[in-house]
């Protein structure tokens, strides 16, 4: 360890001396860890990602963008895109980035990833021909292979079940890379067409009837903002309407450190290019303009897995019916169960929104309706009684926007086929140009559920939860921002981990120093209480508390422009029923890029430890680009990354490996997913092309 410490230090002087130049960075690498924390690792931000590098490579202008545009940028919330907007209309077009400062909400931080994804061009936009559109846009090829370096359990039995053993009933089918492919092209904001192909670790690659070659394939076109056509969508495609109740298929930002973005900002429909083999339509959208009434309308028809392969008949009906009442959303099909389950139901989709917009007041309209064939069951589990079930669902709802200069309200109404009620409210207030806080209650009915939604809330919008969030960003000292939230909530129905109602709450707060563009930091606290069920085993089981501790101290440094240095500190306390849970964590990074050479290399080393899983931390690395890794570190160990990124005109390569090392134990995992021994390796090698 201590060899492994002096290596670290002595490449970090090295390169302090050597550097001079800019590196790239992740610009919103908190709010990417805030997202994974919440649904893990396999959370798609592929298009979220793709969005700021489209923009790194071709600018906003920032002096005729509208608020659909700037919302794609992820950071900008609508307190601050309304005050842009507003200063345009006033004051005419925007000559320098220093305006932007006397506005609300516009700090030095903002304006900094402001420089980095947009511009300050003429305000008349030059318009262009369907042929340039054809011929003057942007090619663009990834292709990623990732690979476990060493053997799972699932590919053991693989082998044995090749070489004749018939008693294995479950094992992977396929090998154990995991391979994906897409190309698109795009003209600005105007135009795309492409398509994607993956397969998943354990599935295989098959040419046969119900796969040709990938698990899984999407593909779009795309035409947008042509006069009054605002998008027209053939293909797969997500929707964003509203506050995420009703219709919001794409990622949404939850509880995050950025404490103001609880607004949901709907940009309609938008192509789609991820990897979540769910969470997207498949059919045609279409989105036409009548002065300043917005009409959406969409079809789409797709097979998804069932949670059972199986199927039953109903005796009175003869209705065929999924046996398990829900969903299978993992989009995995490795084992010969999960294959068995794989596009054996089907579902039917229309909807339509209209809204419409009158400055400073806008109001909406959501209406889907979603058909099952066969029809989902009544799931058995109490705490599931709620769920989607029967062969239609139907959801609709009212949003509304009030815009002021001092002040925003915004929220949702909702109601679904089963009488259940569910609502957002929230609103924005300016104390100041150094002073904005937010304010947000949420309340969902146990007899409200719907598929594709993102609410902001504690859960995904389909429990019985009621809330009331408040959060501010202060400029409390020049360069020194505190960002913190508290969060209080209660379940009033059971969920998965409680038999009984219960209650919880989240406290954040955290201080950000900008010393200077070439150092800051940030420390960081934050208390999560909830109830879970306690160790009495009876049929009504007692309530426990749970409460988890984090505190975190993280400093950044550019020494030069060619260097970034990043350090961290963070401890973790669990308190439950179950007993006392503590960890640590500290880790080193250093990115550079070397001098007269397109070459960038990552590197880190963490160490941690850790009591068990509940006193796990999260952290954040450095991926290819599109990929992101926020693994959950616990027990006790070390994990180190190192990665190469090399330009060479039009394409450019990674090639990442990561490795895990625990020292308290010889197996990782479990089922099929375990690994005999202490090591856990991976290998990613991707290639983009860029025409």
């Amino acid at each position: 360890m201590v060899n492994k410490v002096l290596i670290t230090g002595f490449c970090i002087l090295f390169c302090w001396f050597i550097a001079s130049g800019q590196i790239e960075l992740n610009e919103l690498e908190q709010e990417v860890e805030a997202i994974t924390e919440v649904a893990g690792e396999d959370a798609d931000v592929i298009q979220w990602a793709e969005n700021l590098d489209y923009f790194r490579d071709h600018k906003i202008n920032l002096n005729t963008a509208g608020k659909e545009l700037l919302s794609q940028l992820g950071f900008l919330n609508a307190f601050q895109i309304f005050n842009l907007l507003e200063h345009r209309r006033k004051y005419g077009r925007i000559v320098t980035f220093y305006e932007l400062g006397y506005l609300n909400g516009f700090d030095e931080s903002v304006i900094k990833k402001l420089e980095t994804f947009t511009y300050l061009g003429e305000v008349e936009p030059r318009k262009f021909s369907l042929k340039e559109m054809l011929t003057r846009g942007r090619h663009l090829t990834v292709m990623r292979v990732q690979l476990g370096l060493e053997e799972r359990r699932g590919y053991l039995l693989r082998r044995q079940v090749r070489a004749g053993d018939t008693t294995i009933g479950s094992y992977y089918l396929g090998d154990p890379s995991r391979v994906f492919i897409r190309h698109r092209y795009t003209f600005g904001n105007q135009l795309s067409f492409g398509f994607t192909g993956e397969k998943d670790p354990g599935e295989p690659i098959l040419w046969e009837a119900g796969q040709r070659g990938f698990d899984f394939y999407s593909g779009h076109i795309a035409l947008m903002g042509k006069k009054r056509l605002k998008s027209l969508i053939i293909g797969d495609y997500q929707a964003q309407f509203g506050q995420g109740l009703v219709l919001w298929s794409s990622l949404a930002f939850r509880k995050s450190p950025s404490v103001l973005n609880v607004q949901r900002f709907g940009r309609g429909f938008i192509p789609y290019n991820g990897l979540d083999e769910n969470r997207f339509f498949r059919g045609g959208a279409l989105t036409y303009t009548f002065k300043n009434i917005d009409l959406s309308a969409f079809y789409s028809l797709k097979r998804m897995s069932s949670a059972l392969s199986e199927t039953i008949i109903d005796e009175d009906t003869g209705e065929t019916i999924v046996e398990g009442g829900s969903l299978r959303l993992t989009g995995l099909h490795r084992t010969p169960t999960e294959r068995a389950a794989r596009k054996t139901l089907s579902m039917e989709s229309v909807g339509a929104h209209a809204t419409g917009d009158f400055g400073f007041f806008r109001i909406g309209a959501t209406a889907v309706q979603h058909r099952f064939d066969p029809p989902l069951a009544s799931p058995t589990p109490l705490y599931q009684q709620f769920n989607i079930q029967g062969r239609n669902i139907w959801n609709a709802s009212l949003d509304y926007q009030v815009l002021l200069p001092s002040i925003q309200l915004f929220g949702e109404m909702a109601i679904n086929q089963a009488g259940g009620l569910a609502m957002t409210h929230g609103a924005y207030v300016s104390a100041g140009s150094k002073l904005t806080y937010v304010l947000f209650y949420r309340h969902f009915q146990k007899e409200y559920s719907a598929i594709f939604h993102a609410p902001f809330a504690e859960s995904t919008g389909n429990d019985a939860e009621r809330g009331f969030y408040t959060g501010f960003r202060w400029e409390a000292a020049p360069r020194l921002f505190i960002n913190a939230y508290a969060d209080l909530y209660q379940f009033d129905w059971p969920r998965f981990s409680a038999s009984l109602p219960t209650t919880g709450r989240d406290v954040f707060i955290q201080g950000e120093y900008f010393l200077s563009r070439r150092y800051n930091f940030y420390l960081r606290l934050r208390e999560e209480v909830n109830q879970i069920n306690g160790p009495d085993e009876t049929v009504i089981r007692p309530l426990a508390e749970q409460k988890r501790y984090i505190m975190r101290w993280h400093q950044n440094i550019f020494p030069n422009n060619r260097i970034h240095l990043a350090s961290r500190i963070e401890f973790s306390r669990a308190e439950s029923h179950k007993g006392l849970s503590r960890g640590w964590l500290v880790f080193q990074d250093i990115r550079f890029s070397l001098p007269k050479t397109p070459l960038k290399i990552t590197y880190r080393l963490s160490v941690y430890d850790t009591d068990d899983f509940d006193s796990r931390i999260y952290a954040f690395e450095n991926d290819v680009l599109y990929s992101f890794s926020v693994p959950a570190l616990y027990d006790r160990g070390t994990r180190s990354y190192v990665m190469a990124e090399y330009s060479y005109k039009r394409l450019t390569f990674w090639v990442r490996y990561a490795i895990t090392r625990f020292t308290d134990r010889y197996i990782i995992s479990s089922g099929l997913q375990q690994i005999d021994g202490n090591i856990a390796s991976d290998i990613r090698v991707q290639c983009r092309l860029k025409l």
